[in-house]
């Protein structure tokens, strides 16, 4: 593959929206779980293969991807698995059983994996050797931005049209990013018309990378499927205590994570809960927004702190700036209890403004 003398932000830019539309592919099973699992009357381990068999796609396709898009061109492949997403996704919206929604979502699967597979080789292709680190990193970002559109989303869709609105949405983002793509009347050097070669699967260092992708897969999937359940069906917690807990690891993750960070990791978990707990998400984006304050007050990671000790005397430590946070602290945490105890704190301006 050889390296674009001037890089395509363009092309780098659809490639991205086409990860993103796979994103969103694959993290709506979670926040349609609990309403699949009651309209279809499906068991725990049941929705454990709706959310898992995407994932068993990759396994038993991702050499094979790999394969087609060296002979057919990486555009050519990113297309193509935008249209096995998009016409999965809406035939999947006739489901009525389970065998119907898994098939449906193993075909989504496929697409996926063609998709994420040929894309990032796409996106190097696209890049000059100055810009292909910022390219690949914005391209990392493909799964939590996803994830986070379509959780944000969820409750809206859900509201409106059910688990099937979140599938019907999940189509029309594939088919929009299928239609952006150019693909080139010669793709050139990356396309091959030779045999298939599988000599990389006789070295260790893919597998043993394959193993890595495979202990994150199955615990993310594990916490972003059955996390909500758990709480609701096998634990039994009343919604506050499950929005007390949240709020106490913003606290602990605050620790030593900025804002940011712990948003991409717990929002794909916590918006769709909140929502199936019948909070309010503007409500709970205050709270979120105070606690990520208390975490910037928290040692040993709190931004505030250290910038306290920049801006302090020379003779004040760091050991004084933290043993004179908590009165802030305290504070902080009686704001974050009113607002959770009279909602119509955080929720009056936005009331007012909508005319609710």
């Amino acid at each position: 593959m050889n390296p674009a003398t001037a890089t395509d932000w363009r092309g780098i830019s659809v490639a991205f929206i086409a990860g993103i539309a796979a994103a969103i592919m694959l993290a709506k099973g979670s926040a349609a779980a609990p309403t699949i699992q009651l309209e279809l009357d499906l068991q725990l381990a049941q929705i454990g293969w709706i959310m898992s068999i995407s994932n068993l796609a990759t396994l038993l396709f991702g050499t094979l991807s790999g394969q087609l898009s060296a002979r057919f061109g990486l555009p050519h492949m990113v297309k193509t698995g935008l249209a096995v997403m998009t016409v999965a996704a809406l035939a999947s919206l006739l489901a009525d059983s389970f065998p119907s929604i898994l098939t449906g979502r193993a075909i989504e699967g496929i697409g996926v994996v063609l998709l994420t597979v040929a894309a990032p080789a796409w996106i190097a292709s696209m890049s000059s050797n100055e810009d292909r680190a910022m390219a690949m990193g914005v391209w990392a970002l493909w799964l939590p931005v996803g994830s986070i559109i379509i959780m944000l989303l969820s409750p809206l869709l859900m509201a409106s049209g059910g688990w099937r609105a979140l599938w019907l949405f999940s189509a029309v983002a594939s088919a929009l990013a299928w239609l952006l793509i150019r693909t080139p009347k010669s793709t050139g050097s990356q396309q091959s018309s030779g045999e298939f070669d599988l000599t990389a699967l006789k070295r260790k260092g893919p597998w043993l990378l394959a193993l890595v992708f495979a202990c994150f897969s199955f615990q993310f999937f594990s916490v972003f499927t059955f996390l909500p359940i758990y709480f609701t069906d096998q634990l039994g917690l009343s919604p506050w205590m499950i929005l007390i807990l949240m709020q106490l690891s913003f606290i602990v993750m605050g620790t030593f994570l900025d804002d940011t960070a712990m948003l991409v990791i717990v929002a794909p978990l916590y918006v769709p809960l909140v929502g199936a707990l019948g909070f309010d998400l503007i409500w709970y984006g205050v709270l979120y927004t105070i606690t990520t304050q208390i975490a910037y007050m928290t040692p040993p990671f709190g931004y505030n702190l250290f910038l306290m000790r920049a801006m302090a005397p020379p003779e004040i430590t760091l050991r004084d700036i933290y043993a004179s946070i908590l009165p802030f602290v305290l504070v902080m945490v009686l704001a974050l209890s009113l607002v959770m105890t009279f909602p119509e704190i955080a929720l009056w301006l936005p009331d007012y403004v909508y005319g609710k």
